[in-house]
């Protein structure tokens, strides 16, 4: 198993983008935009959308292995 890298080999920073998407729920100052109603309905999607589906494949992953 290989090292954990922030870069990959085509130059794309984990970190950074990592880092942008934070940004995205953070005012000019650095504050949590916690009441926007761009947050709350992105948040609420993220968790009704993808973890939902990550939940259900995880899911499934572990009743597949579980039957070999």
């Amino acid at each position: 198993m290989g090292n954990w890298k922030t870069e990959d080999e085509d130059g794309f920073n984990y970190q950074d983008f990592f880092n942008n998407i934070i940004e995205l729920f953070r005012d000019d100052n650095g504050r949590d935009l916690e009441n926007s109603p761009w947050v709350k309905d992105t948040l609420s999607w993220w968790n009704k959308y993808v973890c939902i589906c990550f939940l259900t494949i995880l899911h499934l992953l572990i009743l597949i292995l579980a039957c070999h």
